[in-house]
């Protein structure tokens, strides 16, 4: 028996209606890979910076060393490695925290080891270099203050 006109009708609007639900799961799917391989490479960029800020943290203190080296040498050629490793560094997005004496105590980069006569607030003496990464401190820089 051949179905009539009304029959086919219907089925024409159920299979409409079946496309339709069908078109909207693929888009929902799409929609859900797109925002997976946005958040993996989001969390690539992530790893990354934490290897990388992983890795520097761990050669701050050959670097500390290895400057307060360069001050005492006169060996030119262990001056130009000293810079060189030190722009090597830079390069990967490390930067020095290094006060002015006479600055205002700033405790998010600098750390106070020691106490001083001076302007109350400010930075008397720099004991040593902090380091920030991408814009944020590893190692604050670590100062004598004046007492406030």
């Amino acid at each position: 028996m051949t179905p009539n006109a009304d029959e086919l009708t219907q089925q024409i609007v159920d299979l409409t209606a079946q496309i339709e639900v069908e078109k909207a799961r693929a888009m929902r799917a799409l929609a859900d890979l797109n925002n997976y391989k946005r958040r993996v490479e989001e969390q690539k960029k992530i790893w990354g910076q934490m290897a990388t800020e992983g890795f520097l943290v761990s050669t701050l203190n050959a670097l500390q060393i290895l400057l307060k080296a360069r001050e005492t040498t006169e060996d030119s050629d262990i001056k130009m490695a000293v810079e060189q490793y030190k722009k090597a560094l830079e390069s990967a997005g490390l930067e020095a925290i290094v006060p002015e004496i006479g600055e205002a105590l700033n405790t998010d980069k600098h750390e106070v080891l020691m106490t001083a006569e001076g302007e109350a607030g400010t930075i008397v003496a720099v004991l040593e270099p902090g380091w920030m990464l991408q814009g944020s401190v590893i190692t604050p820089a670590k100062v004598s203050a004046a007492a406030a």
